[in-house]
């Protein structure tokens, strides 16, 4: 493929020659997540380069078969025996040379979005470690298979998608630096959970994104997923729904408001999604939650 300048990894992936191998797209969240699920035979192919951090989890691959790929000016093998990650930086190309079956699952994050969103305009140069080494974390491939399930839901997703980004970034970082991100603010803990309940239950029927609620803190979304989960023992998203629940319980109360405008209030996409939530975390439908309330 000659030379091109591409939007986004997604937009390569579709106008290059992995387009005839059986894929699907997800994405969503505020930072512009991108991730394909790939089934790829042998290829020999060029990544180019685009603006996003480039995640690959391979899932199963053919152990009789080599792979390696060619960054900056070393090939570097893939141990084919472990489902191992790679991980390639954005701008740049890389070379593939796949001999066996795979499959994988690609996360595509936007390098300018993640930098402004931790405050490290440095980000990629920080993490030139793993794009060397391929490597197998438990918990990344646990957090990237868990946002490939939730990107398929409704516009509620949005803050856990942009919280697991982040912690998935931590975790890159936490490989080249043996360590978290250190915070550059500290939080005074108690004022900023109040700052924040207040925030959430002024748009408790809104999408509340992850950026909102840390610009409310006036701190970077990083630092304050940290500093709130360090406070609290919950992550945002989990607080978030937390309250929608809180809220709903209450407002079952009210034997004349429909299941339906319940779901609208509390921030539910609609109410099928409120019943499965309401279900998920009191072990009751709303509408028998109501019914043993008001009897």
């Amino acid at each position: 493929m000659a030379q091109r300048d591409f939007a986004s990894y997604a937009d390569f992936y579709r106008r290059s020659s992995y387009a005839a191998f059986r894929h699907e797209f997800r994405g969503g969240g505020s930072f512009g997540l991108n991730m394909l699920q790939v089934e790829q035979g042998p290829h020999d192919f060029t990544d180019r380069g685009t603006p996003d951090l480039l995640i690959g989890i391979r899932q199963k691959i053919d152990a009789s078969k080599s792979a390696r790929y060619h960054l900056g000016d070393r090939w570097i093998d893939i141990d084919t025996r472990i489902p191992l990650t790679v991980v390639a930086p954005a701008r740049v190309d890389v070379d593939y040379d796949i001999r066996g079956d795979n499959s994988l699952l690609i996360l595509a994050l936007p390098m300018d979005a993640l930098c402004q969103a931790i405050g490290a305009d440095d980000l990629q140069t920080r993490l030139e470690p793993v794009y060397q080494t391929p490597f197998f974390d438990p918990l990344l491939f646990e957090l990237a298979h868990r946002l490939w399930r939730e990107a398929i839901r409704n516009r509620a997703m949005s803050l856990l998608l942009d919280s697991g980004v982040l912690a998935i970034v931590a975790l890159l970082l936490g490989r080249t630096e043996r360590g978290a991100l250190r915070d550059k603010v500290k939080a005074g803990g108690e004022r900023l959970v109040r700052r924040i309940a207040a925030y959430v239950d002024a748009h408790l029927q809104d999408d509340i994104r992850l950026v909102e609620l840390a610009a409310a803190a006036n701190l970077s979304p990083t630092h304050f997923a940290r500093a709130f989960k360090a406070e609290t023992g919950q992550t945002p998203h989990g607080y978030v729904v937390e309250r929608r629940i809180a809220r709903s319980r209450a407002l079952l109360g009210d034997r004349d408001l429909p299941l339906s405008q319940i779901a609208y209030a509390c921030g539910f996409a609609n109410q099928s999604h409120f019943t499965t939530v309401f279900r998920h975390h009191t072990g009751a439908t709303p509408a028998v939650f109501r019914q043993a309330t008001l009897q």
